[in-house]
């Protein structure tokens, strides 16, 4: 066993320091490898390993008075070039945000890809899928987001467009939010994933890369019919707040919706909250005056002055400019408030009926608070924040 000493090399035994392999680092010229050797040192010459720290590509030493069996003893990762790729299918694609499609590009790296007519992996190869910003630059544009892929299992000699001489790869896309339109494209790393060559459709890699080839993505606002409005506070000074239930199913980005407020019969919204963060199925978010009492504090997330309402404003919940649900008639004064059968919209807290999953897109319609809603006392925060639908 040789003893290190900290301040000098270690003592020189008949060990033999073998690098298996260097590995030049660079752009090779299409087609090319980067040069390789192997290099062994003199028998008897023994040398430190952090005499090799500045080599970029990690060289594998068997070491000093080591085995063979040395956890150093691997072979590195052999650098393959990426000599075509192309985005394969789909090339366009839309729906609604936060939803998942696979997407398929292929891959030609000679000596590699071209071997046995199936896909041929290898360490060095690396694929994923992107989205980013409609006519830009995946090489440049900081707006791009990327998912590694992986070679699909199922590609052989029977599927669709089969290229005997090309790989392919396939990574889940996930569409994304603000709804819109985006471009998409896939890309392939030679280096493990220190360098990328973009693909687009068509041609591929053939012409370079243009936006124009790129895969075209629209992304729309989801349905959001189970998202509504389940409790209403009307309460006395700054009191006034609103909680939001997501009955959709799935998780609902709330940074496209708002509460609007449109005060003595205004047909514009007099005030706008914005509202922000996911909110989870089946769960609630509370909206409120940031100067309501402290019973009302405990229960809400979401706070702005503009909260501040009366008994006879109209209240809606609006997602991507639609209406999602309205409390009140848009444009309509009806007095003091809106009531009917003890239930009104002035100095109460109002539930929502748990039967009720969808709501008032129409803020035209007719408003009956006694239809859907249950009243409570003047200032009765008790349930805010927390569902009170079992």
């Amino acid at each position: 066993m040789i003893q290190r000493n900290d301040n000098h090399f270690p003592p020189i035994d008949n060990s033999a320091l073998v690098i298996h392999k260097v590995v030049t680092v660079g752009k090779p010229e299409t087609g090319n490898h980067p040069m390789q050797s192997d290099i062994r040192s003199k028998p008897g010459l023994c040398l430190p390993r952090s005499l090799f720290a500045s080599i970029a590509v990690a060289a594998l030493i068997a070491g000093c008075g080591s085995s063979s069996n040395d956890d150093d003893s691997q072979d590195a990762v052999v650098p393959r070039s990426i000599d075509f790729c192309r985005l394969q299918f789909p090339t366009a694609i839309g729906g609604d945000v936060g939803s998942v499609v696979t997407v398929f590009g292929r891959l030609f790296s000679a000596g590699l890809t071209d071997l046995s007519g199936a896909n041929d992996t290898d360490p060095a190869i690396a694929a994923s899928v992107g989205v980013g910003p409609d006519g830009s630059d995946p090489a440049s544009d900081p707006g791009w987001s990327w998912t590694s892929g992986t070679a699909n299992p199922g590609y052989n000699a029977g599927s669709p467009n089969y290229e005997a001489n090309n790989d392919e790869y396939q990574a889940d896309l996930t569409l994304p939010g603000p709804a819109g339109d985006y471009d998409f494209a896939f890309r392939f790393s030679g280096d493990a994933g220190v360098t990328f060559t973009y693909c687009d459709s068509g041609m591929g890699t053939t012409d370079g890369y243009d936006a124009a080839d790129a895969g075209q993505l629209t992304s729309t606002a989801p349905p959001l019919s189970g998202l509504l409005l389940r409790e209403y506070i009307e309460g006395s000074g700054n009191n006034k707040a609103v909680e939001i239930y997501n009955g959709t199913g799935g998780s609902v980005d709330l940074s496209t919706c708002e509460i609007r407020v449109y005060a003595n019969a205004s047909l514009t919204p007099t005030s706008i909250t914005a509202l922000s963060g996911n909110l989870a199925a089946d769960a609630v978010v509370g909206v409120c005056n940031p100067f309501a009492d402290a019973g009302i504090q405990v229960g809400c997330t979401i706070r702005d002055a503009a909260m501040n309402f009366t008994g006879n404003d109209a209240v809606a919940l609006v997602c991507n400019a639609a209406n999602i649900d309205v409390i009140g008639q848009i444009g309509i004064d009806p007095g003091l408030e809106w009531s009917n059968g003890g239930v009104g919209t002035r100095d109460e807290t109002l539930r929502r009926n748990c039967l009720v999953t969808a709501g008032d897109t129409n803020g035209s319609d007719v408003f009956d608070p006694s239809v859907e809603w249950f009243a409570f006392a003047l200032d009765d925060f008790s349930n805010f924040g927390v569902d009170h639908c079992p």
